[in-house]
């Protein structure tokens, strides 16, 4: 008997076909339970920290290679270390870099392509794990899509094949290899294909993905194009945040503030709204202290003593979410202290924003079992937003109401409060 290993390639797997006596057994990644056991198994079955299984079996793509030479690296730098019975992390594992020989493997297989078919594939590396042909071509920006269509098949022993029938989509099978060949690009040259891709993105938009903002928004970053990364990421928290997409509205936010700093950019507007929906964001991560520094600096750019209305607003708003974040850590004195001196705001009694605030007050007072200023503070809720039209008056509207019906509920447990007549 002969056992021969082999790559799935054509010119090698080709030889094959037809050969009696010959069994072909395709050896596919492992799957992350087995993973799980192989990591436990390499650190002689002594405890791990749950982040670094994690860790192995998210990078290794099902690569039992990966994963022994990750456990080797990991030891060898003092990340992890023995001790009293378990292995204990020392250090980050998410700046930890790919161990030299899995680097050295795939760089080997990488360089065995010829220079086009090379560039092409490190074209794809910087667009991301899955991409269409279109895309393709514009970050490789050499060739024109028949040529590109052509030279696709010759990227399949990289693992970047078509993910349906007729090509159109394509997709790194391992990211690994993704990782290595991005890596391989001058610094210079992947700000130049993020430059291509953001103008390729900002004129097609729909119809080239339908997630056109997402990856217009990455790419400009990436690419250093320090205003248009500013302009779309703002654009992208946005609406991320009216979807209720917590963690890419946080990633874009964060962006703007790195764009801006990054680039020199003044955009006291476009910093202004990322501190002020980083703030509202992290309170829903409970990250409440993070949060507030963010209102804290939102807070800071506008007028000590506002006098135009929409400065007067954008206060109110800011003492709303301040609120709320020390409402969520138990700190309701100092909450309700917030609460009161942005109603001492001229004009806030005309404005949404009073009834906003209104309605936080009524529930500062409730969770103190104040329930008479409590319900006072709902009735003023409910009589200040219904001067206004909108959703989200009728949201505050409908809040407060709840919010008096559940007072005269606990009041009545309580019997501070008289039953309806019947």
């Amino acid at each position: 008997m002969i056992l021969l290993t082999y790559r799935d390639e054509p010119s090698v797997a080709g030889r094959w076909d037809g050969t009696p006596n010959v069994m072909d057994l395709p050896l596919d990644t492992l799957s992350d339970q087995v993973m799980q056991a192989l990591v436990q198994h390499l650190f002689e079955d002594v405890p791990l920290p749950v982040s670094v299984i994690e860790w192995v079996v998210n990078r290794s793509s099902g690569l039992p290679l990966f994963a022994t030479e990750a456990v080797r690296a990991l030891i060898d730098s003092g990340v992890l270390r023995r001790r009293n019975g378990s292995w204990d992390l020392f250090g980050s594992l998410s700046d930890f870099s790919l161990p030299d020989m899995v680097y050295g493997l795939i760089q080997s297989r990488i360089d065995q392509l010829s220079p086009p078919n090379r560039h092409l594939l490190r074209a794809a590396a910087a667009v991301g794990d899955e991409m269409t042909l279109p895309t393709l071509v514009a970050a490789y920006g050499e060739e024109s899509e028949l040529a590109v269509r052509r030279r696709v098949p010759h990227l399949a022993p990289l693992d970047l094949t078509p993910r349906d029938l007729i090509g159109e989509i394509l997709a790194f099978q391992q990211p690994l290899i993704r990782e290595v060949a991005y890596r391989g690009l001058p610094h210079r040259v992947q700000r130049l294909i993020h430059k291509r891709l953001t103008e390729y993105f900002d004129y097609h938009r729909e119809r080239a993905a339908s997630n056109w903002l997402t990856l217009m928004a990455y790419h400009a970053f990436e690419g250093q194009l320090w205003e248009k990364a500013v302009e779309v990421n703002l654009d992208l928290g946005q609406q991320a945040v009216q979807s209720f997409l917590a963690d890419q509205a946080r990633q874009a936010l964060e962006r703007v503030l790195k764009a801006a700093d990054a680039g020199g950019l003044a955009v006291p507007e476009a910093r202004f709204e990322a501190h002020h929906l980083l703030g509202e964001t992290l309170t829903s991560f409970g990250l409440y202290e993070e949060a507030l520094q963010h209102l804290s600096e939102a807070r800071q750019m506008l007028p000590a003593e506002p006098r135009e209305p929409s400065d007067i607003a954008r206060l109110a708003d800011l003492g709303y979410h301040e609120a709320a974040a020390l409402e969520a850590q138990g700190h309701y004195e100092q909450a309700l202290s917030v609460v009161e001196q942005r109603l001492t705001l001229p004009g806030i009694e005309t404005m949404l924003e009073g009834a906003r605030l209104y309605l936080m007050g009524a529930g500062l007072f409730r969770r103190q079992k104040a329930y008479d200023t409590a319900r006072d503070w709902a009735n003023r809720s409910i009589g200040l937003s219904a001067r206004f039209q909108g959703r989200d008056a009728q949201q505050i509207r409908s809040r407060a109401m709840y919010m008096v019906a559940l007072l005269a509920s606990l009041q009545r447990l309580k019997g501070q409060y008289p039953s309806p007549e019947r």
